[in-house]
């Protein structure tokens, strides 16, 4: 075992996959395994995983609904990690904190319960929010981020910003 793998395993115990094949996690089922896979539920533990693979210079691969995502048969070399991040935070103001690993589709089924913003646009598009939000979704002329208020962004450095949405430069199907 490489000094990498031990620390996964001494921080991720029974998480952690190795050469985990990734075509369960894939819309279209398709795709090699990952030299390491990791399924995360807590924010906290997805920075761990990235920040460590940093350190150790390994690539790394956020996966969350993998509905625009073609992975190789070969595989990924470095460490994937699936981000099941998908509490909703429901606030008095109208306002609603929500993780990046929750399923898009989900999300507006929530909000349409409660009456809130109108993303019916949005229904049926696959994916996770964040993943929403990263590849500038939208239809019929709106976009997923007009609603965006602001976003927690893990740098290239392992560092986190809370960006307002207009710093982003989320475009239809692109952002910086």
């Amino acid at each position: 075992m490489t000094t990498f793998e031990n620390e996964l395993r001494s921080r991720f115990g029974e998480r952690l996959q190795t050469n985990a094949s990734l075509k369960p996690y894939t819309t279209l089922r398709i795709g090699g395994p990952a030299r390491f896979l990791i399924e995360v539920e807590k924010r906290a533990n997805l920075i761990e995983a990235y920040r460590l693979a940093l350190n150790y210079r390994i690539p790394f691969y956020f996966l969350a609904g993998c509905s625009n995502v073609l992975i190789s048969d070969d595989g990924l070399p470095g460490l994937a990690v699936i981000n099941r991040c998908r509490s909703i935070e429901w606030r008095g103001d109208r306002t609603v904190r929500i993780e990046g690993g929750c399923s898009l589709d989900r999300f507006v089924t929530e909000l349409s319960k409660r009456g809130w913003a109108d993303l019916s646009f949005a229904a049926g598009i696959p994916g996770s929010v964040g993943g929403a939000l990263a590849g500038g979704a939208g239809a019929y002329g709106r976009l997923v981020c007009e609603y965006l208020q602001q976003a927690d962004v893990l740098h290239c450095d392992g560092g986190v910003e809370t960006m307002a949405a207009e710093g982003l430069g989320i475009q239809y199907r692109s952002s910086e």
